[in-house]
């Protein structure tokens, strides 16, 4: 089977590219970068571009978009919902590539007190970004009528390490060096999360389950944590016990964001990896990229 992945080289398409490649998949790995060589695929995500790449593909996983700004938020949503169409139309022109799989986000939801949220739950988004996810979600949906399948994944909060300045990863930076970690806020609002390489093995799962084709899933690990309960169980899986700064008298500035994943289960996708889980699989990780970097300057 031939995929296209679109927004290869971020934090999902990299652990998605892993796991196709492990399991045999032919990957076309699309991305603006026209310094890297093959997979990689250059593009500028205009629709004769895109045509071309992806006319032989069984399927494209279309993960790339726009990182929202708060002074360019408008103008951000707009790309987001003409790199989506132009995939969309892209994959109308062809043959045989009509099933797109495409990840959108918890933030497409909004009433705390509707929780947990499930696919039933009406979408109202209170950001451009959530907008331009639900927006994008129809996109897939309405192309239906040119005979494109779709899968779309509403995905809660990913833990990785690729994303650099966020608390998550501030958290276990500092956590790694043995530095204290500083909770601000009440720590009363809870998040739900997902591990990267649990999103990447629900895309794969999504191309070979006929239970995925036309569907909305939500995505997540089915429970939500706290700024504090996340911090404390990276703390004790990154061997820093003890060093946890509450800020408590501070305002969060969160609200709680948790969904119902039955839907996804009961449809035969199973989750590898718990939130301490995944925090032990990052530790790993930190450990060789630190090691790799002590070795380049000896």
């Amino acid at each position: 089977m031939k995929i296209a992945v679109t927004g290869a080289t971020g934090l999902v398409g990299k652990k998605v590219m892993e796991k196709l490649d492990k399991n045999g998949f032919e990957v076309a790995a699309l991305t603006r970068d026209r310094r890297l060589a093959v997979p990689y695929i250059s593009t500028n995500y205009e629709v004769d571009s895109l045509r071309e790449i992806i006319s032989e593909a069984d399927a494209v996983i279309h993960l790339a978009a726009v990182r929202m700004g708060e002074k360019s938020e408008y103008s951000s949503y707009q790309k987001n919902e003409n790199l989506t169409e132009n995939v969309l139309q892209a994959m109308a022109k062809t043959e045989k590539c009509k099933h797109i799989i495409y990840l959108s986000s918890i933030s497409v939801y909004s009433d705390i007190h509707l929780l947990p949220w499930s696919e039933s739950t009406i979408p109202q988004p209170e950001s451009y970004y959530g907008l331009s996810k639900l927006v994008c979600e129809y996109l897939c949906r309405l192309y239906k009528n040119h005979g494109i399948h779709y899968t779309i994944f509403r995905c809660a909060h990913i833990l990785g390490i690729e994303d650099k300045g966020y608390m998550l990863s501030k958290f276990m930076e500092n956590a790694y060096r043995r530095r204290p970690l500083c909770v601000q806020g009440k720590s009363i609002a809870k998040r739900e999360f997902i591990y990267v390489k649990d999103v990447a093995n629900a895309i794969e799962w999504a191309l070979n389950s006929i239970y995925a084709k036309d569907e909305i899933f939500n995505l997540g690990c089915g429970i939500g944590h706290t700024n504090y309960q996340i911090a404390d169980i990276i703390n004790r899986v990154f061997g820093n016990d003890g060093k946890l700064e509450y800020l408590c008298d501070q305002d969060e500035k969160i609200s709680s964001s948790y969904m119902n994943i039955n839907k996804i289960i009961q449809a035969g996708f199973h989750l590898e990896y718990t939130i301490e889980d995944a925090m032990l699989d990052l530790y790993g990780e930190y450990n060789e990229q630190h090691m790799k970097r002590n070795e380049s300057h000896v």
